[in-house]
């Protein structure tokens, strides 16, 4: 066999094997008030703050819905090993439609109410972000931005616990 006829065989074989395997790594789907926050166990009753992680294990991908976006950063720290990339979707607080987090804008205001209370809402655009924080006073930040307003800081060892107030 030619060199240039293994090579196309070759690339037909890896073609078929990974056409073999569904991967569906979409947001997830979900009726409000019908799941249960992975993180905190309360229902998401609140589209304009439900978020997901999408990954692969081992066992195919997980979906895990979240009713905060604290709950699901902090769900995000704690990944089975042997997870893959996860890709961390929020709804959009005006149009309740998954946006991808990395291309989100974050209004984060004391005074949005949100079911854990991050105080935090995703919109699909800066100017979209700008006129919410003209609703609710506050700041206008992008997803590396956010663990460090709503959750505490990570532990530095493994015998260390998250939240070590007495």
């Amino acid at each position: 066999m030619r060199p240039t006829a293994r090579l196309a065989t070759a690339a037909v074989v890896v073609l078929a094997i990974g056409c073999g395997r569904s991967r569906d790594l979409s947001p997830p789907t979900f009726n409000p008030g019908s799941v249960e926050c992975v993180a905190c166990g309360m229902l998401v009753s609140d589209e304009r703050f439900a978020s997901a992680l999408v990954f692969e294990t081992p066992d195919g991908v997980q979906k895990p819905i979240f009713d905060d976006i604290n709950c699901t950063l902090r769900h995000q720290r704690e990944l089975p090993a042997g997870a893959g990339p996860a890709t961390l979707y929020v709804r959009d607080f005006d149009s309740r439609a998954w946006l991808d987090a990395r291309e989100a804008f974050f209004v984060h205001s004391e005074r949005l109410e949100t079911p854990m209370a991050s105080h935090v809402a995703a919109l699909g655009s800066r100017e979209a972000a700008e006129r919410l924080r003209e609703r609710y006073p506050g700041s206008v930040v992008r997803l590396a931005d956010l663990p460090a307003l709503v959750l505490p800081p990570a532990p530095s060892s493994p015998n260390e616990k998250e939240d070590s107030t007495p």
